[in-house]
């Protein structure tokens, strides 16, 4: 039952068949099902549209990946293990791709590079401040793809094979020295218990353990 007002006639009460549920209204425009069921499934599937923008946060086996169109409206979220990231990305069409600069972030650089994308290191101090919400590796996937969107960004430069393996040469020679100096300190200690004080002036780790 509608009840209408005429201002010449007065109130008036007419029947009316009831009506249905009415869909939402999203921005003035009705949102169907159908469309919210296909967002839903291009978010987590993947896009029907280009992605100009990923954000990619890596991980030991878990990927998190955010991406975006030319106008950063967001059109592909999706968790993705290791086995199938390069499986992914090389259905794609080229687009930018951000990592945060941590362990692993050169490899999947030379990786991703392979397949035409444009991939990019960001520092990790840099990312954090555009991090929304709490910690997690979806909100930081989308916390690179907004960082890496700045013009005035610092990007990481990134390194060869043969540079990882420079590096790597040296970070374990690091360690063997000072292992070797913790471990002459704490001989000396050890002999300084018996009434031992001599001091080796420049005497290696080793040539000082072979002469006890």
């Amino acid at each position: 039952m509608v009840i209408t007002f005429d201002w010449v006639n007065g109130p008036a009460v007419r029947s009316a068949s009831l009506m249905g549920w009415t869909q939402p209204v999203f921005n003035g425009f009705i949102v169907s099902q159908g469309w919210q069921s296909r967002h839903r499934r291009e978010l987590r599937e993947g896009p029907s549209v280009k992605v100009t923008r990923i954000g990619l946060d890596i991980a030991k086996q878990i990927f998190e990946l955010h991406g975006v169109d030319r106008r950063g409206r967001v059109v592909v979220r999706k968790t993705l293990r290791r086995e199938r990231v390069l499986e992914y990305f090389s259905q794609l069409p080229a687009c930018e791709v951000a990592l945060e600069a941590c362990g692993g972030a050169h490899y999947w650089h030379r990786e991703l590079s392979k397949l035409g994308h444009s991939v990019r290191l960001l520092p990790a101090h840099k990312v954090k401040p555009y991090l929304d919400g709490n910690q997690n590796h979806a909100h930081d996937a989308a916390a690179i793809c907004e960082a890496s969107s700045r013009p005035s960004m610092r990007w990481v430069e990134p390194k060869t094979s043969a540079q990882q393996d420079l590096q790597s040469l040296h970070r374990v020679r690091q360690v063997t020295v000072r292992q070797c100096t913790l471990l002459a300190n704490h001989m000396r200690r050890l002999l300084l218990e018996y009434g031992i004080a001599r001091r080796f002036v420049g005497a290696p780790s080793s040539l000082l353990l072979l002469r006890i």
